[in-house]
């Protein structure tokens, strides 16, 4: 069985090279529902595009987890 983060979600591009992982195909996915940062959320010094995206790949690892069970 192959490792579900290596997983493609697209695996053929058309021009012979690898396509988009299923984990970033799922954070990406996820991006438009990660809530609004909030100074409890936010890692220090962290900014919004760093919250965003941490949230995004979290959100990303535990439809990867759901997925598997």
């Amino acid at each position: 069985m192959t490792n579900p983060v290596n997983e493609s979600a697209f695996p053929f591009t058309g021009a012979g090279t690898e396509g988009m992982k299923l984990r970033d195909y799922f954070a990406a996915k996820s991006i438009p529902i990660v809530p609004k940062q909030t100074a409890y959320n936010m890692k220090p010094k962290e900014s919004h595009e760093e919250y965003v995206s941490r949230r995004a790949y979290e959100m990303a690892d535990a439809m990867m987890k759901a997925r598997a069970s």
